[in-house]
């Protein structure tokens, strides 16, 4: 439908907004190590979200290839955003509850997209209680927007010092 295209596109701009979070947090965009960190994360949980919900997705709607595309950018955009936000949590800097907000209504929209996908992949009931996850997680992006430590959420962080003094 077309409140699929305004959907995707929130999805775009969720992934632009963090990965600009990320920029203004971090120091330097040199360092390779949380990355790394992202990349495979994203590329792992990529690999199981294709086996598992992409691809029965795509092949249970072959008939429609719009509605399969539309069906298979969810658990895309999901993987887009976990890498996103792994790369966000490996960024230094402060923990404030609006930070912790924010990672809950990232966390709470991937599950229910997630849990989504799966119920209408393998079973023939509704998806009930998932709009739920849905509703808690625009109740935290809400929450992250108002909290007062939202204005400190991109502040530079500072690197923390390493555990393993004896082995530099």
């Amino acid at each position: 439908t077309v409140s699929d295209v305004f959907y995707l596109l929130g999805y775009v701009a969720f992934a632009f907004a963090l990965g600009r979070l990320v920029l203004d947090r971090s120091r330097s965009t040199l360092d390779m190590g949380p990355l790394l960190d992202a990349a495979t994360v994203t590329a792992g949980l990529g690999l199981l979200s294709w086996v598992l919900l992409a691809r029965p997705t795509i092949s249970d709607l072959s008939n429609s290839p719009l509605a399969a595309t539309v069906a298979a950018a969810y658990p895309t955009m999901d993987i887009v955003l976990v890498g996103m936000l792994v790369r966000l949590l490996s960024t230094p800097g402060g923990r404030s509850p609006a930070f912790r907000l924010l990672l809950a209504a990232l966390a709470l929209l991937i599950t229910a997209d997630t849990l989504s996908a799966a119920f209408g992949l393998f079973t023939s009931n509704g998806v009930g209680g998932v709009e739920y996850l849905w509703l808690l997680s625009y109740a935290a992006w809400g929450g992250a927007a108002l909290h007062p430590s939202m204005t400190r959420l991109s502040e530079t962080g500072t690197a923390p010092e390493s555990s393993f003094r004896g082995l530099r």
